[in-house]
């Protein structure tokens, strides 16, 4: 099966099941690492924590997933839930620059309650971004950021701005 074939698979999997794909033989080994899509929402929290019983090994996990990771990432999604949040901060900074430097194009981030996700600036060098949604959310855009020359769409919510940054965020 070609190459492509087996991405395109893989990326319509969770990426729990996805990984698991390595044990499948050894065409499909290190098949995973090539995935572009990689969505960590609420149900993939939820599986860890069932399956873990322990919400501070999810920052650990997905550093280590995104450490094996070859070629762009087109599309991630990223739930961030109170009872972790305080762990992730370090951990979220360099999820920010390897998405960076990976050409992220669509990207998704929500946070639960409690004190809003303070958005690293390694965000506003994602210049590849097409598509943004940011839920609850705190953004601080460097004096030189000149927007995202390829979004073309942005969905947002509770999202919080230092003074009077949103402006000019909207407007570039």
């Amino acid at each position: 099966m070609p190459d492509i074939v087996m991405t395109h698979i893989l990326d319509r999997l969770p990426v729990q099941d996805a990984v698991k794909t390595g044990i499948l033989s050894k065409n499909w080994r290190f098949k995973w690492t090539m995935l572009r899509r990689l969505v960590f929402d609420k149900d993939f929290y939820l599986y860890l924590i069932l399956k873990t019983n322990n919400e501070s090994k999810f920052g650990r996990i997905i550093s280590r997933l995104l450490l094996h990771l070859r070629g762009t990432i087109t599309k991630f999604v990223l739930y961030i839930d109170e009872r972790c949040y305080s762990a992730l901060d370090e951990d979220i900074a360099s999820w920010f620059l390897f998405l960076s430097r990976k050409g992220v194009k669509d990207l998704t981030v929500t946070k639960t309650n409690g004190e809003p996700l303070n958005l690293p600036s390694h965000l506003f060098s994602c210049l590849e971004l097409k598509h943004l949604k940011l839920f609850y959310c705190r953004l601080d855009p460097p004096v030189d950021f000149r927007g995202f020359p390829n979004l073309l769409s942005l969905e947002s919510g509770l999202l919080h701005f230092e003074s009077s940054k949103f402006e000019e965020f909207i407007t570039q």
